[in-house]
């Protein structure tokens, strides 16, 4: 069953962003009386078409989808800046394995710059996110917060339960090392080609948050956040799978 992200909802009908309708009747060609899931808000829902124009596709409520799908464990990916392609690849892949939200960070050695996110790169990286949630059947579009550089990330970092910085020279810390189980709300720091530079290491220390290695191997960029998200939901709930 298809699934979809509602823009609105007025009493028992929900209406799709203006976009999505070409999708839903043209790529998908979805029947009249095709059940389709809906989600708005973090509630879902079953429903059918109920009315359809090239400017508004609404929806008729059949029933309410009650189980819940999502972890209780909310991941936040704090990802250093690195080139289009592989920005794009760690946002859809990050969001199908369950990541809560993503903040793209600025770091010493990151190739790409907070100036180079413009309003059209952003719009891009939230459209990744949102096809992501959708093909996944995420029940909420995660969010993709405005670029900002490492130091201003602080601010964020300081209300989650644990920050894990993933660093290629850490040689003593793993999550092994944490009770993730009794985490709810925990932040992942990923460097750029190249990783991170010896200061931002030592000056995140310095604010308690935790350096850990993720093996032996040297990731790449793009590898690294997956590897980690899988890792962690392993430790949460005795699988690598939400």
């Amino acid at each position: 069953m298809h699934r979809f992200f509602a823009e609105k909802r007025a009493e028992n009908l929900l209406y799709l962003a203006k976009e999505d309708i070409k999708h839903f009747k043209d790529v998908l060609r979805i029947k009249d009386d095709e059940e389709v899931e809906v989600y708005i808000d973090g509630a879902g829902y079953i429903a059918v078409l109920n009315s359809y124009t090239k400017d508004e596709l609404s929806l008729k409520i059949i029933s309410e989808i009650k189980e819940k799908y999502e972890s209780e464990l909310k991941i936040s990916l704090f990802q250093s800046l690195v080139k289009s392609d592989k920005m794009d690849f760690i946002i859809q892949k990050a969001i199908e394995m369950g990541v809560y939200s993503i903040v793209p960070i600025e770091t010493k050695r990151s190739i790409v710059k907070k100036k180079d996110i413009k309003d059209k790169k952003l719009e891009r990286y939230k459209n990744i996110a949102k096809a992501a949630a959708m093909q996944s059947k995420r029940e909420f579009i995660p969010s993709v917060s405005d670029a900002m550089k490492l130091s201003e990330a602080k601010e964020i970092l300081d209300d989650f339960d644990l920050v894990l910085i993933a660093y290629e020279d850490e040689l003593d810390n793993s999550i092994k090392n944490y009770d993730i189980k009794d985490k709810k709300n925990i932040a992942i720091v990923v460097g750029p080609e190249g990783g991170f530079d010896i200061g931002e290491i030592d000056e995140l220390k310095k604010f308690g948050y935790k350096s850990i290695s993720l093996g032996k191997r040297i990731l790449r960029a793009e590898t690294a956040p997956i590897a980690l998200l899988t890792m962690l939901y392993y430790e949460f709930n005795g699988s690598g799978l939400l």
